[in-house]
């Protein structure tokens, strides 16, 4: 028994289905397979079974003019059991090691076909559910690691693991709970980082890189991470007392009648995600705040 794989229409036979019980197809757009029965009185016939989620149903298998026998194609993915029954005319068993008694004689092979590569379903940066770019564009974590929680599935063979990356090429897997995929993912630096995910089933496809849509519906690859876990630096700080007193740079004690306005002016910057818009400062105790 042969197993062939369909691609672009043309058939190639590639393997022969003689050892092992079992088979992993993942690189064709259909399967067939092809029987060289023999016996010393003919063969009458060549019948094929296939079950796939528990449902069984016969298909096609044709003779050929040089006594092969091939079967319909099988498109459709999944784990297959395929049984292969052998006929001769005289009405007994074909000899060999798989013969049985009566007038057949079967062959059973396994064969797991998938084609297509897991999908990632969803994913959330601590907490929040990411699906386009937008919509952790104005979030900046204030620490570098985030919690990713990913869903994914597969349709055939079933998944393997799901995959993240800082940079595209070096992976690591995420950790699963009960069908949920989690990972704490940790960025060597502050700024805009790049999170890039990835799945692959038990058969070997692997997914792209999963991807969101800018506002434009353009997709891109990955999901922008912004991490800031540094405090703003304060540049500068003046005080002026009254509203004719000078500006003057704060360096020690600040005197005043007690009846004049003191004003605070600050000068502070954030290289990352940038400074809020209050300055706050104590003064005796009495907390108080400058407008930027």
């Amino acid at each position: 028994v042969k197993a062939g794989k369909t691609t672009d229409g043309n058939t190639t036979y590639y393997t022969t289905l003689d050892e092992a019980e079992s088979y992993d197809i993942n690189d064709a757009d259909s399967i067939i397979f092809e029987v060289v029965p023999s016996d010393s009185n003919g063969v009458l016939g060549v019948t094929g079974v296939k079950t796939v989620a528990g449902t069984s149903s016969d298909f096609t298998m044709s003779s050929n003019s040089d006594g092969s026998w091939t079967s319909e194609e099988i498109t459709e993915e999944g784990s297959y059991t395929i049984v292969i029954t052998a006929e001769d005319a005289s009405g007994n068993a074909l000899s060999g090691d798989s013969a049985i008694s009566g007038r057949t004689t079967s062959v059973t092979k396994t064969i797991v076909f998938d084609k297509t590569a897991p999908v990632i379903e969803s994913v959330s940066v601590n907490g929040q559910q990411i699906t386009s770019a937008s919509d952790n564009s104005g979030v900046w974590y204030n620490s570098n690691t985030v919690t990713v929680v990913v869903t994914a599935s597969d349709n055939a063979s079933g998944m393997s693991a799901v995959q993240y990356s800082s940079d595209n090429s070096t992976w690591q897997d995420f950790a699963i709970s009960s069908g949920t995929y989690r990972a704490n993912v940790e960025f060597s630096s502050d700024g805009e980082n790049k999170l890039y995910l990835r799945a692959s089933d038990v058969i070997g496809n692997v997914s792209e890189v999963f991807q969101t849509v800018d506002s434009e519906g353009n997709a891109l690859d990955g999901i922008v991470i912004k991490t800031d876990t540094s405090d703003a630096e304060l540049e500068a700080l003046f005080v002026k007392v009254g509203e004719s007193g000078s500006l003057k740079t704060s360096g020690g004690t600040v005197y005043s009648n007690g009846s004049a306005a003191i004003t605070i002016y600050g000068q502070y910057e954030d290289e990352q995600s940038g400074v809020g818009s209050q300055l706050t400062f104590t003064l005796g105790n009495k907390i108080g705040r400058a407008h930027v």
